[in-house]
């Protein structure tokens, strides 16, 4: 009989670090992103993007301690070329999945995945704003900035604050900023004037920091657009650099 027991909770505890191994194993960029993909998000059609208007409340100091509460606009704008494909092809994207020494890498994503549900599911647009978050966080990691460079939810810019914005963490010098939306219909999130308008805010506001070419994007975690101020898609210097960038990337671990 003590014999039998002592199998059994030797089975049992086989069967628990073989459990444990798979959920290691999941919670990897490898297994997150395989074949290249997102984990699939099941549309909640109840939940509508905010895009209806940029008004937003603003609490302004005054000189004798109190504040007033004003009105602010912020102003529309349009995303040019937003249909037009860049020199970037998306059959060229790697991602690194491994370390140099071999080691995989892990995936904030990918821990919170669940297999059992087999989609991620969302109950409003901060539920989005939490899923871009953590696929930020993962390309930060994969691409080895992790020590560099972070993502933060809803920084102070000025009057206005960016859903998620990345900084230098060696003096937290800001210069990618993102406007997260609930997925719409088609593209009414990227074609929309208000979203865009934020997104213009908000580039601006860094470009007044001191940061010259301010980046950012619009995204809706099954969809992005990347956006600066300035037409990038026909100049060499950032091809340049995105090539650059691509070759190191060729050479960082293994890739999928």
């Amino acid at each position: 009989v003590e014999s039998q027991a002592r199998e059994k909770r030797a089975v049992q505890d086989l069967e628990a670090n073989e459990r444990k191994m798979q959920d290691v194993v999941r919670a990897t960029i490898k297994h997150t992103y395989c074949d290249g993909e997102l984990p699939p998000l099941k549309l909640n059609s109840s939940v509508k993007p905010s895009i209806s208007g940029n008004k937003r409340k603003v609490n302004i100091p005054k000189d004798d301690g109190t504040s007033e509460t004003v009105d602010m606009i912020i102003p529309t704008a349009v995303i040019k070329n937003l249909k037009t494909k860049v020199w970037l092809k998306a059959e060229d994207v790697v991602i690194p999945t491994e370390t140099n020494d071999g080691r995989l890498l892990t995936s904030v994503l990918g821990a919170h995945y669940s297999v059992a549900d087999g989609e991620f599911s969302y109950l409003n647009e901060f539920g989005i704003q939490h899923l871009v978050l953590q696929l930020v966080q993962d390309a930060i990691h994969s691409l080895g900035l992790a020590e560099k460079v972070a993502a933060h939810v809803e920084i102070s810019l000025y009057t206005i604050k960016p859903d998620i914005m990345v900084v230098i963490k060696l003096g937290g010098r800001m210069f990618f900023a993102i406007e997260v939306k609930s997925p719409g219909k088609a593209n009414e999130v990227f074609e929309s004037e208000n979203p865009s308008g934020q997104l213009w805010s908000y580039l601006y506001a860094m470009k007044q920091l001191g940061i010259k070419q301010p980046m950012g994007a619009i995204m809706t975690y099954n969809k992005m657009a990347l956006v600066t101020l300035e037409d990038c898609g026909n100049d060499k210097e950032h091809k340049t650099v995105l090539n650059s960038a691509q070759a190191t990337l060729n050479n960082h671990g293994k890739q999928i």
